[in-house]
């Protein structure tokens, strides 16, 4: 409804208001092919909602529905960021606490995600500042020490600075690789409760 207000206020004449599953089959022209049943999932950031659609004479009519309101794409980002974690923790002995840092990551891990939609594995590589300790002094200093040699000899670019120690912070380079297998494993689980919804939809 107000979405409906806000194009009638900027004068726009609305036609005709169509529902999210519709729109989702028209944006890829399932209203020009030649198909009678749609099945539309929509796995948005913290929800699911899975949609039964019929075409009549290019029209599409919702004959029945279902979801999951604690199920979305920042699940899967999630289990992701737990096996991050551990990796960090094993590695460095410690973990990002600036809201800052932690939101690097989680780009980089959406990042990740779709990377794997068109490759069997993507790349990590994200820059953090870690609460200092022995074992994070340690590292840094060796990947100083690796990328000033790389780049005497190479000119490596874009390497970033990781060898800084301040404030009791360290500044690393994070690098790992993610499989399409390990993310599917890791989120096993919430695949298969994806299928429950489509399960109900096509019963009904």
């Amino acid at each position: 409804e107000c979405c409906l207000l806000s194009l009638l206020f900027v004068g726009l004449v609305v036609l005709r208001v169509i529902n999210e599953p519709t729109a989702a089959a028209m944006a890829y022209g399932l209203h020009k092919a030649d198909v009678f049943n749609v099945l539309v999932v929509d796995l948005g950031g913290g929800t699911l909602d899975v949609s039964l659609l019929n075409k009549m004479g290019g029209m599409f009519i919702t004959r029945a529905m279902a979801g999951n309101n604690k199920l979305g794409g920042q699940d899967f980002n999630q289990r992701l960021m737990v096996y991050l974690y551990n990796q960090l923790r094993q590695t460095y002995g410690s973990l990002p606490t600036q809201k800052e840092e932690i939101h690097h990551l989680r780009q980089a891990v959406e990042a990740v995600k779709l990377n794997l939609t068109v490759h069997e594995a993507a790349p990590l590589r994200v820059l953090l500042t870690l609460p200092a300790n022995k074992l994070t002094r340690e590292l840094a200093k060796r990947q100083g020490e690796t990328n000033s040699t790389l780049e005497a000899s190479q000119n490596t670019e874009h390497l970033g600075d990781a060898s800084k120690v301040e404030d009791n912070f360290v500044k690393v380079v994070f690098e790992t690789e993610i499989s399409r297998k390990l993310f599917d494993t890791l989120n096993e689980d919430l695949f298969e409760k994806i299928l429950v919804p489509i399960e109900q939809v096509l019963q009904e």
